[in-house]
This record gives C-alpha cells, structure tokens and sequence, in this order.
C-alpha cells in the first residue's frame, strides 16, 4: 500500500515537472502554458491580485499564443506579446525604483535575474507572463476589479498596449468568462 502511494505520489510529481517545463520551452503555446504561468506567478506571492489581467490579456493579444503572429521572425514579445519598449521598461530600476524588490522576489521564487533577461527570451511564456505582470506593476494606477471589464479594456489601452481597441478587449476577454468564473484557484 505505502508503495504505491509514493509511485502515484511520485507520478505525480514528475507529472507537475512536465507541466511546468512548458512555461520554459521556447515558443510554447496555449491554455496550458498560459494557465500554468499565471499560476506560477500567482503562487509564488511575488505580486498582488492582478485581477485576471494577465488571463485576459495573453487571450486578448495572441490567443494564448496561438495567434500565427506570436512568433513571427524578430519578435520576441511571446504570449504576452511584449514589445521591446515595454520589456526595457521592466529592467528600468532607474525609473521605477521599486522594480529592485521585485527584481529580488523574481529571483528568489523562479531563479531568474531579471537584471540580465533579453527580449528573446520572452519567447518562454514564463519570461512573457513575467514581462506582462512587471509592465502592469509600473502602471501609474490600480488594476479594475476583475467584475468591471469595460475598465479592465481602458487600462489595458492605457498602460499595456495603445494600439488597442478597449471593445475588442470586452469582446475577447468575454470570451474567458466561464472559464475564469469556473476557476477557484484564483
């Protein structure tokens, strides 16, 4: 009986190693890959709620990274679809001074340093969905409750991605509505 509680037991963590490799496979798409990131960051206590932003935003922007422009040849933004501009700005502790602690939490919880991460490695949804939740860090205001998604579409436009239409956001991210109302772990 104790051994095959410690090989369902260790299945089941090699099982979750699997998973978790995904988020760091180059050009990994998909619910999973998103879902798991998300659940990384959101376990690892790094940063507050983000309100299912990060949710709506990957599916928003490159359909969990299925979008055939997710990793088109020299853009390396990911499932997040970080541009190079907004990347720099979360190295840019001279700007955002509060950056240096989460640079720290970052590589306490995941073993990264985020002080020496390139773009390209935005590729890996890990790097992305951390680019993505640093962008929204440094936003000069409060991410909307996740019930108010008209305000979630005009702070996406605002401070995440200007050349976004906010009723394409609404329309999208209603789209996830079963889905994040379904899901207790947020």
């Amino acid at each position: 009986m104790l051994s095959g509680l410690l090989i369902l037991s260790s299945l089941a963590f090699v099982n979750s190693l699997v998973l978790l490799n995904i988020t760091l496979q180059d050009a990994a798409s998909g619910s999973e890959a998103t879902l798991l990131s998300i659940g990384s960051i959101h376990q690892s206590g790094v940063f507050g709620d983000d309100k299912e932003m990060l949710r709506r935003i990957a599916y928003t922007e490159t359909r969990d990274g299925t979008s055939s422009n997710t990793y088109r040849s020299g853009y390396h933004g990911g499932i997040w679809a970080i541009n190079e501009d907004q990347f720099l700005n979360t190295k840019n502790t001279s700007r955002y001074a509060r950056l240096a602690g989460r640079f720290q939490q970052i590589e306490i919880q995941f073993g990264i340093d985020w002080s020496t991460v390139n773009w390209r490695e935005l590729r890996k949804p890990i790097y992305s969905a951390l680019a993505a939740r640093l962008v929204l860090y440094v936003a000069p205001a409060t991410i909307p409750s996740a019930d108010d998604l008209p305000a979630q579409s005009q702070f996406w436009v605002s401070y995440y991605n200007s050349n976004g239409d906010a009723s394409s956001f609404v329309t999208t991210s209603s789209g996830l509505q079963g889905e994040l109302a379904g899901d207790s772990n947020r």
